[in-house]
Protein backbone atom coordinates (compact mmCIF):
# COMPACT_ATOMS: atom_id res chain seq x y z
CA UNK A 1 0.00 0.00 0.00
CA UNK A 2 2.77 2.46 0.91
CA UNK A 3 4.65 1.74 -2.32
CA UNK A 4 1.57 2.47 -4.41
CA UNK A 5 1.00 5.74 -2.56
CA UNK A 6 4.61 6.76 -3.09
CA UNK A 7 4.35 5.92 -6.78
CA UNK A 8 1.17 8.01 -7.15
CA UNK A 9 2.82 10.94 -5.34
CA UNK A 10 5.86 10.61 -7.60
CA UNK A 11 3.67 10.66 -10.73
CA UNK A 12 1.81 13.74 -9.48
CA UNK A 13 5.11 15.49 -8.73
CA UNK A 14 6.46 14.74 -12.21
CA UNK A 15 3.25 15.95 -13.88
CA UNK A 16 3.24 19.11 -11.75
CA UNK A 17 6.90 19.83 -12.62
CA UNK A 18 6.22 19.30 -16.31
CA UNK A 19 3.17 21.61 -16.32
CA UNK A 20 4.94 24.26 -14.26
CA UNK A 21 7.94 24.13 -16.58
CA UNK A 22 5.71 24.46 -19.63
CA UNK A 23 4.07 27.57 -18.17
CA UNK A 24 7.43 29.11 -17.24
CA UNK A 25 8.66 28.46 -20.79
CA UNK A 26 5.56 30.17 -22.26
CA UNK A 27 6.20 33.21 -20.07
CA UNK A 28 9.87 33.33 -21.07
CA UNK A 29 9.03 32.96 -24.78
CA UNK A 30 6.55 35.84 -24.68
CA UNK A 31 9.01 38.04 -22.80
CA UNK A 32 11.79 37.24 -25.29
CA UNK A 33 9.48 38.28 -28.16
CA UNK A 34 8.66 41.58 -26.42
CA UNK A 35 12.32 42.30 -25.62
CA UNK A 36 13.34 41.71 -29.22
CA UNK A 37 10.52 43.88 -30.58
CA UNK A 38 11.45 46.75 -28.25
CA UNK A 39 15.11 46.62 -29.29
CA UNK A 40 14.31 46.23 -32.98
CA UNK A 41 16.00 42.85 -33.38
CA UNK A 42 14.66 39.59 -34.78
CA UNK A 43 13.69 36.83 -32.34
CA UNK A 44 15.08 33.65 -33.91
CA UNK A 45 13.58 30.15 -33.76
CA UNK A 46 10.49 31.46 -31.94
CA UNK A 47 11.33 29.67 -28.73
CA UNK A 48 13.53 29.61 -25.65
CA UNK A 49 15.69 26.77 -24.37
CA UNK A 50 16.04 25.74 -20.73
CA UNK A 51 19.66 26.25 -19.72
CA UNK A 52 19.62 25.71 -15.96
CA UNK A 53 17.24 24.49 -13.27
CA UNK A 54 17.79 25.01 -9.53
CA UNK A 55 16.03 26.08 -6.32
CA UNK A 56 15.67 29.75 -5.36
CA UNK A 57 14.48 31.36 -2.17
CA UNK A 58 11.54 33.73 -2.17
CA UNK A 59 10.05 35.29 0.94
CA UNK A 60 7.26 32.72 0.95
CA UNK A 61 9.55 29.70 0.55
CA UNK A 62 11.56 27.76 -2.00
CA UNK A 63 10.69 27.90 -5.69
CA UNK A 64 12.13 26.45 -8.87
CA UNK A 65 14.49 28.85 -10.65
CA UNK A 66 15.03 28.48 -14.37
CA UNK A 67 17.38 30.15 -16.82
CA UNK A 68 16.22 30.20 -20.44
CA UNK A 69 18.39 31.16 -23.42
CA UNK A 70 17.16 32.45 -26.75
CA UNK A 71 18.76 33.60 -29.99
CA UNK A 72 18.18 36.83 -31.85
CA UNK A 73 19.75 38.67 -34.79
CA UNK A 74 20.32 42.32 -35.60
CA UNK A 75 19.85 43.97 -39.00
CA UNK A 76 23.24 42.68 -40.21
CA UNK A 77 22.22 39.09 -39.47
CA UNK A 78 24.74 38.66 -36.66
CA UNK A 79 23.46 36.12 -34.18
CA UNK A 80 23.38 36.88 -30.44
CA UNK A 81 22.11 35.11 -27.34
CA UNK A 82 19.89 36.53 -24.60
CA UNK A 83 18.60 35.00 -21.42
CA UNK A 84 15.64 35.16 -19.09
CA UNK A 85 15.72 34.07 -15.46
CA UNK A 86 12.66 33.10 -13.47
CA UNK A 87 11.99 32.13 -9.87
CA UNK A 88 8.70 30.30 -9.79
CA UNK A 89 6.54 32.15 -12.30
CA UNK A 90 8.16 35.52 -11.57
CA UNK A 91 10.76 36.89 -14.00
CA UNK A 92 13.84 37.97 -12.04
CA UNK A 93 16.11 39.05 -14.92
CA UNK A 94 15.97 39.47 -18.67
CA UNK A 95 18.89 40.40 -20.87
CA UNK A 96 19.84 40.64 -24.52
CA UNK A 97 23.38 39.74 -23.57
CA UNK A 98 26.18 41.72 -25.20
CA UNK A 99 24.07 43.32 -27.91
CA UNK A 100 24.38 47.12 -28.00
CA UNK A 101 22.26 48.97 -30.49
CA UNK A 102 24.18 51.84 -32.11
Amino acid sequence: MAQELLFILFVFAVVWLWLDSARAREIATELAKVLCQRKGVQFLDGTVALRRLRLCDMGSGKRIARVFNFDYADETGARYQGNIQTCGREVTDASLGIYIQE
